[in-house]
């Protein structure tokens, strides 16, 4: 069923939480299936990494869709990548958010999706990227990117890419899930994902109360580490600016704000990865992972892009065009 939203229709939802359903989760009889396009997708970077553009005829669609700042078609990405081996790695937002290239760190894959988290590392600075592809017969016919230069400071010692807590070494951590994906596994990550944006608007701190792990480990080099005792004081103190805003929102004191919420949900074993719209910033990606039945980790990738493009497509929907065509 299709699900197309204009602008201004989602702004007049603002202060509802909209969840799009994701992807079905992960069955065994898929897993074979979900192991050929992850290895579809390691061969794209490849590809990316060494500029082989001939190649791309082989995985990716001539009709490409492309929903980043960069061209559109199976053209503009050949474009975008021509270049990379020739190009030295700065690791700046504003270098890297034209093309794609990457190491990817993990990836995660759900029937017809793809996505990854790859670093962007130069002599002096990191990018971190989160790429979304989807795929049609073996080739790949959509993507979506999101793109955000790693800090120099943060307000903890956890790595901005590998696992675990304290400094971590991503590239000998596990690129894939190695197992299958139980649909009950699948359905619990999801309602986590799903929570805790609900709570988190609704001002429910007794709700995440109960979806949050006590030890979880945070990555986001912007928010401090200590488990989820020290992350719930800084949830309670931005649940009460929340009120203040729903109360004027509601006496019509300021004028409605832009979308806020899931926008699409992914998960495989114990990783759940959510894109968020925020109106203020008008992408965030989150990456989750549940621990004992809890969002146990939590890592962080958000971008503000630019309102003029190279392209027309929404950031994101599916398809061609500014509409929010959210069917998948």
């Amino acid at each position: 069923m299709r699900k197309t939203v204009s602008p201004v229709a989602s702004i007049a939802t603002a202060l509802l939480f909209v969840f799009v359903a994701s992807p079905s989760s992960a069955l065994p009889s898929d897993h074979k299936q979900l192991e050929k396009n992850k290895d579809v997708v390691e061969r794209f970077f490849r590809i990316a990494n060494s500029g082989k553009v001939a190649e791309l005829n082989a995985i990716v669609r001539e009709d490409y869709v492309e929903h980043t700042d960069i061209r559109d078609f199976r053209a503009g990405l050949a474009e975008a990548i021509a270049s990379n081996p020739a190009t030295p790695i700065t690791a700046t937002y504003e270098a890297e958010r034209h093309r794609i290239r990457g190491d990817i760190v993990r990836m995660i894959a759900e029937r017809d999706h793809v996505w990854t988290f790859s670093a962007v590392v130069g002599p002096q600075s990191r990018v971190a990227r989160i790429d979304m592809f989807r795929l049609s017969d073996g080739q790949i016919a959509e993507h979506w990117a999101v793109v955000q230069q790693v800090p120099d400071k943060s307000q903890h010692n956890n790595d901005s890419f590998g696992l675990g807590q304290g400094p971590q070494d991503y590239k000998k951590q596990p690129r894939r899930i190695s197992r299958v994906t139980t649909e009950k596994e699948a359905d619990l990550n999801r309602r986590l994902g799903r929570a805790f944006y609900q709570y988190f608007w609704a001002g429910d701190i007794k709700g995440m109360d109960s979806i949050m792990g006590m030890g979880y480990i945070q990555h986001h080099p912007g928010h401090p580490d200590g488990g989820w005792p020290v992350m719930r004081e800084n949830m309670v103190q931005t649940m009460a600016i929340l009120d203040v805003e729903r109360a004027k929102l509601a006496s019509g004191q300021v004028p409605p704000r832009p979308p806020y919420g899931p926008v699409r949900i992914l998960t495989e074993g114990n990783l759940v990865w959510v894109l968020v719209e925020n109106g203020q910033q008008p992408a965030q990606f989150n990456q989750y992972t549940v621990v004992d039945g809890r969002l146990g980790e939590h890592f962080g990738t958000y971008e503000t892009f630019p309102l003029q493009r190279l392209n027309n497509n929404s950031f994101f929907g599916y398809g061609r065009g500014p509409a929010y065509d959210f069917s998948d």
